[in-house]
């Protein structure tokens, strides 16, 4: 697809700029479209069981095929504090986690949350909301069980180097948990990563609808 058509698939752009994506992202034809034909199903009941399940196992199957796995290896939670809460709980007392100091909250409080199980909670300096790979690797030693980390740091836009992560992940027998919303869609992860956990949320470059008031955009051909 070339990017005139891409971008007539986003009507807002008849109207202004838009550069909110990281936060939420325009309405697309297609998703609208889809949204559409899932009320009318559901307004009409006209849709059997078996068929209001389908939009879910494509999705599964879309998902799997952009992160590079079987689709059975895909799970569909209600937010990635769900999916991170889900780990947290399969972790036994006595389990040691590394996050950075700073994370975002719903990759970050479900570890805290697991300290009353009994669950050694580590985490690593994030300067100004910077999470270099040097300071986390240092702090997965020897006994550690899970590392979470955003592929992406909401807040600042921080990359870490997420190959020298997964090296000492590896070094160690940690697994790797990563939230790669503010990423999937336009940012692959570099293919010595290979995390144990994905955690994608759909409502930013994936293009799904989610509610989130306060988007701002700014108008076609306005300074700045």
């Amino acid at each position: 697809m070339d990017l005139a058509r891409f971008r007539d698939q986003f009507p807002v752009h008849d109207h202004v700029a838009w550069l909110f994506t990281p936060s939420c992202a325009p309405a697309a034809r297609p998703v609208t479209r889809a949204l559409r034909e899932e009320l009318d199903g559901w307004e009409s009941e006209a849709v059997s069981r078996s068929r209001r399940d389908e939009p879910a196992r494509r999705g599964r199957g879309l998902m799997a095929r952009l992160l590079g796995v079987d689709s059975a290896d895909v799970a569909l939670a209600q937010s990635v504090a769900e999916a991170a809460a889900t780990v947290a709980a399969s972790l036994p007392a006595g389990s040691r986690v590394v996050v950075g100091a700073l994370e975002y909250r719903s990759n970050l409080f479900p570890r805290l949350a697991a300290e009353e199980r009994g669950v050694e909670v580590r985490t690593a300096p994030m300067p100004r909301g910077r999470l270099r790979s040097e300071d986390l690797a240092a702090a997965i030693t020897e006994g550690t069980t899970l590392v979470a980390i955003a592929d992406v740091q909401s807040a600042t836009g921080w990359r870490t180097d997420l190959s020298v992560v997964a090296a000492r992940c590896r070094e160690v027998g940690a697994r790797l948990f990563v939230d790669a919303t503010q990423s999937a869609g336009v940012l692959s992860l570099p293919d010595s990563v290979r995390p144990d956990y994905i955690a994608v949320h759909g409502y930013k470059w994936l293009l799904c609808p989610g509610a989130r008031p306060g988007c701002t955009c700014v108008p076609t051909g306005s300074p700045g």
